[in-house]
């Protein structure tokens, strides 16, 4: 998927909250964000494709500036490893979706992942330190911790 194929994804999920599960200690992430509030997942969503693995973390109540979503999109077959963002031969993706007091769709730029895979369990855990430019074209880092199981 492209970058606007995957905001058209999130914003449509992000539309269905009975698509969401409550977070759990198995599936969660917890990110800080450079001059903003930390976000701690509230809700999740994951999907599976041919090609990628989606999971989609929401935090905030709607329509405040605490409504936030982290996206996480990972190959299909990935292994466990520290990998970097946007690489061609294993392409990760990180977005940070803000809806106050507008949408925006904030892909990360450049980072890191560090990730554990259980494929047996369909587990998937890890931590990443990224950056991403906000719509005024300012940078701010944001790191985290993530975990989440795929449903079946």
């Amino acid at each position: 998927m492209n970058t606007e194929q995957r905001k058209i994804l999130v914003e449509s999920l992000i539309s269905d909250p009975a698509k969401f599960h409550q977070r759990t200690q198995q599936s969660h992430l917890n990110a800080t964000l450079q001059e903003r509030d930390p976000f701690n997942s509230e809700t999740y969503y994951t999907s599976i494709n041919p090609r990628e693995i989606t999971a989609v973390f929401m935090a905030g109540e709607k329509n405040t500036p605490h409504e936030r979503a982290f996206d996480l999109f990972l190959p299909r077959d990935i292994k466990s490893g520290i990998y970097p963002l946007n690489s061609l031969n294993q392409l990760i993706q990180i977005a940070l979706s803000e809806f106050f007091p507008h949408h925006s769709f904030n892909l990360a730029y450049e980072g890191l992942m560090d990730l554990s895979v259980n494929a047996d369990k369909r587990e998937y855990s890890g931590s990443f330190n990224v950056k991403f430019f906000d719509d005024q074209h300012q940078s701010f880092a944001s790191e985290g911790t993530f975990s989440f199981v795929m449903e079946n």
